[in-house]
């Protein structure tokens, strides 16, 4: 039982984790005074912490010129990292969320 407690014990932490990671962004993202669909974008990111502003409009029913100025105030904030290099179709990541969600998920040497 001991096993499973520990499993028990790392979830509960990782959860707590996660939810203090959002709620630090939140406060960043209310304190820089944006747009309202920056805070309904920074809000869906922990659904899909991999987007691109196309999804975003998509799936949040916003206009694309509503949804990529909101992903890029995300970015600027730090809260999302641009990951493709590219000028267009770009993806970002919510890094630090996918982070500890993979911590402990590292092949072992």
């Amino acid at each position: 039982m001991l096993g499973v407690k520990q499993i028990v014990d790392q979830a509960v932490a990782t959860a707590r984790r996660l939810l203090d990671l959002i709620e630090r962004d939140r406060k960043a993202v209310e304190k820089a005074n944006l747009p309202p669909s920056v805070l309904r974008v920074f809000h869906w990111l922990p659904e899909r912490p991999i987007v691109n502003a196309s999804l975003a409009a998509e799936e949040l029913d916003l206009s694309f010129p509503t949804a990529s100025p909101a992903v890029e105030h995300l970015r600027s904030l730090q809260i999302v990292q641009e990951i493709t290099g590219r000028e267009r179709n770009r993806l970002y990541s919510y890094q630090a969320y996918v982070a500890i969600l993979n911590e402990g998920t590292e092949s072992l040497p």
